[in-house]
């Protein structure tokens, strides 16, 4: 089954409470909210597979959704569900090396799951 489409989601959410982490890969001072793109992928029979890149980071300069759309849509639109592990290899190569390192990781994660959800058309368009 071969994927048709990407869309990606741009999503912030407010927290309950300022986070502070350890200064090693953390965030700089309190958090009160935080910022993820979630990334959708959609097979030729309508099912969609969700995938989430998750708590990013300002430091880290993400692309803009539209930059990020031309790097990924190469890497898996047109591919086949069948040959998932190829798609995720493909991407994990193909990211480019300008990215944070945490960045690159979270987006190859991201279409991972992407690739291994299945919901149907009908859960998403409600």
């Amino acid at each position: 089954m071969q994927i048709v489409d990407l869309y990606l989601h741009a999503v912030r959410v407010p927290r309950l409470y300022s986070t502070r982490v350890a200064p090693e890969g953390g965030h700089r001072g309190a958090k009160d909210d935080s910022d993820y793109v979630l990334l959708e992928l959609v097979a030729e029979n309508g099912i969609r597979g969700l995938g989430e890149i998750s708590d990013l980071e300002p430091w880290w300069n993400t692309p803009d959704l539209e930059t990020l759309d031309r790097i990924l849509r190469p890497l898996v639109v047109g591919g086949n569900l069948d040959q998932r592990h190829h798609i995720l290899a493909q991407t994990r190569t193909e990211l480019p090396d300008n990215l944070h390192s945490e960045l690159r990781t979270l987006t190859a994660a991201a279409v991972d799951i992407g690739l291994s959800g299945r919901l149907p058309p009908s859960e998403l368009d409600r």
